[in-house]
C-alpha cells in the first residue's frame, strides 16, 4: 500500500501538482522536527534525503541493491542517525 500511495503522489506531482499541498506541509513538518531533534542537522538531512532516495528507487522497482545491500545500507544509515540524535 506504501507504493502504492507513492506511485500515486508520483501521479498527482506530474499531473496536478497544485494537489500536493498536504505533502509539502508534512515534508516542511518533518524537517523542522529534524532541525530541532537533532546535533547535527546537515548529517540528519541527508540521512533523510538518502531514505527517501531509496524509497523511491524501490517505489519505482529501480534499486539496483539486492535485499541484503539494501538491510545492510539501513543499518548503516540507522547507525549514523544514532550519532546525530538528541
Amino acid at each position: 500500500s506504501e507504493r502504492a500511495m507513492s506511485l500515486a503522489i508520483l501521479a498527482t506531482a506530474a499531473q496536478r501538482p497544485q494537489l500536493l499541498a498536504p505533502a509539502r506541509a508534512y515534508f516542511s513538518q518533518v524537517n523542522a522536527e529534524v532541525s530541532a531533534e537533532t546535533k547535527d542537522t546537515d548529517l540528519a538531512r541527508i540521512l533523510l534525503l538518502a531514505l527517501e532516495g531509496m524509497r523511491f528507487l524501490n517505489m519505482l522497482e529501480l534499486n539496483p541493491w539486492s535485499r541484503v545491500e539494501s538491510k545492510r545500507i539501513l543499518k548503516r544509515m540507522d547507525h549514523m542517525a544514532d550519532e546525530v540524535g538528541p
